[in-house]
């Protein structure tokens, strides 16, 4: 069997749909000819995670390095338990100075933070490289800095590499550049990358096709693999059990995904219809950042209620259990598939 390296920051025991869905790749890999030998960092502070996932790969080969970037060095501060890791940016400075801290960080780094995980991960990759016999390096982005560590190993090595992208990377509208010098980077450091690649697969088409117009004279293979869901994460799952007609939210709220106009819908709704309170429940399941969610209207704050980030299998059972799946799109979300 043919062993393919791959490079994740993000991987078991975290948890996220960007870790899932690497994770369903080294799962099923081995059924098409390729063991996979895992790169990732050593422990973070993160807020999402979900120990459940490493039962699904037991006996795979996993390395864990050292980083410098922020989240690593906060997980050896005390104090600092599952807090969001772009709030941790700033957490080095007091007050009104983390604000400052955060702009800070985003200018001061290329391409992101992730890449003071790069010096220790080309080394440990080499090293997997040379003691494995890979044949094959495999990386997936965001951080960004993961395609670079490839770019490196694959520079060095001569090895064929597939680069996944799980989101828009480019300076594209959908990707913030600060600067035109920031811009200028990016477009350099993309040109790099994908003239280095030699298979590029992405969660939609227009990623695919952005990546291709930008880049014209790459001859990378293209592939688009959406993300999907595995039959077995529904085996011996037993659907939650509500009194009243529940309505799911399962992610990450936001200013960009905010429940303000839901909650607006649903005020509307229980006034024009006064019985309805009593009959239908509202659950969001997952975290929120920067939005204040403490202050619900009267009329819905009795039907709304939020639970913290759960792991996978648990989190199924509250989507089986429902009897309507909210879904909340950001205003201006990047064309595509929404993942």
């Amino acid at each position: 069997m043919k062993k393919v390296l791959v490079i994740a920051y993000y991987f078991p025991p975290l948890g996220m749909g960007g870790v899932q869905r690497v994770m369903k790749f080294c799962k099923y890999l081995p059924q098409f000819g390729w063991q996979p030998v895992v790169l990732t960092v050593k422990n973070i502070h993160y807020y999402a995670k979900d120990p459940t996932l490493e039962q699904e790969i037991r006996g795979l080969k996993i390395f864990r390095t050292e980083s410098l970037d922020p989240a690593r060095i906060n997980a050896k501060l005390p104090g600092k338990n599952n807090t969001p890791e772009f709030q941790l940016r700033s957490n080095f400075l007091p007050g009104s100075f983390q604000s400052l801290g955060v702009h800070l960080m985003r200018e001061i780094f290329f391409p992101d933070s992730k890449i003071l995980w790069l010096p220790f991960a080309v080394r440990e990759g080499a090293q997997i490289i040379e003691k494995e016999n890979i044949d094959l390096i495999f990386s997936t982005a965001p951080p960004i800095s993961s395609h670079l560590i490839a770019h490196l190993l694959k520079k060095h090595y001569h090895l064929p590499w597939v680069a996944d992208f799980r989101d828009y990377w480019s300076s594209s509208d959908y990707i913030p550049t600060h600067t035109p010098l920031h811009c200028w980077m990016y477009r350099k450091f993309t040109h790099s990358i994908i003239a280095s690649a030699n298979g590029i697969i992405a969660v939609s088409s227009p990623i695919i096709e952005t990546i291709n117009s930008e880049n014209p004279d790459t001859t990378a293979l293209f592939e688009v693999i959406t993300n999907g869901f595995d039959w077995e994460d529904f085996s011996s799952i037993q659907p939650r059990k509500f009194t009243k007609f529940t309505i799911i939210y399962s992610g990450n709220l936001n200013p960009l995904r905010s429940p303000e106009p839901f909650f607006r819908a649903l005020s509307l709704l229980f006034r024009e219809n006064p019985q309805l309170p009593e009959k239908i429940s509202v659950i969001f399941l997952g975290q929120h950042f920067d939005i204040d969610l403490s202050h619900l209207p009267d009329d819905i704050a009795e039907s709304i209620s939020f639970v913290s980030y759960l792991p996978h299998r648990q989190s199924l059972e509250y989507l089986l259990g429902a009897d309507l799946l909210l879904f909340l799109l950001a205003p201006q979300s990047a064309p595509g598939v929404v993942t």
